[in-house]
């Protein structure tokens, strides 16, 4: 089943199984791969890439994971209500930013009209005792500001629209 996720903003569709363990099949925007995994300890992997050997740290944040890559910070998320499609993304039209997952608006970062770079918070909502920070997937300007501080939101509710 192919999903889509933002790596720090970028958009990408990606399937992975396993068929055999330790053994996975990875395909990432039409590319396919195959490597090996083994979990070193608890948030610790070893993976092996053709001749490249690569650790990787990840940690999850509720709707996020944080990993930790030759010395690279990578922000994941992997929500599909989150992700638009990478023709949305490339493309200019109005873009919906949902909610990843329910929980409550702390805060609105930005308001109607207001122009926004790629990366820009919009919005903070706290999930399971977590703040979490809703950002821009592309530049564009705020067409519509669906939600207010102190709201309950739930899964796939409309946040921001994006022009």
């Amino acid at each position: 089943m192919k999903r889509r996720g933002l790596v720090n903003g970028a958009v990408f569709e990606f399937s992975a199984r396993e068929p055999a363990p330790g053994s996975w099949c990875v395909e990432l925007d039409g590319t396919q791969f195959q490597l090996q995994l083994q979990e070193l300890s608890p948030g610790r992997f070893s993976i092996l890439l053709d001749d490249c050997s690569l650790l990787v740290d990840l940690v999850a944040h509720a709707n996020r994971f944080e990993i930790q890559i030759a010395g690279h910070t990578l922000w994941l998320d992997l929500d599909p209500a989150q992700a638009p499609s990478p023709r949305q993304a490339q493309a200019g039209g109005a873009l919906e930013i949902k909610a990843m997952m329910p929980g409550r608006v702390v805060e609105v970062l930005v308001a109607p009209q207001a122009q926004v770079e790629a990366e820009q918070g919009l919005v903070v909502i706290e999930a399971m005792k977590m703040e979490n920070e809703i950002r821009a997937p592309r530049a564009g300007r705020i067409v519509a500001v669906k939600v207010a501080a102190g709201q309950t939101v739930e899964t796939g509710q409309v946040l921001i629209i994006l022009q």
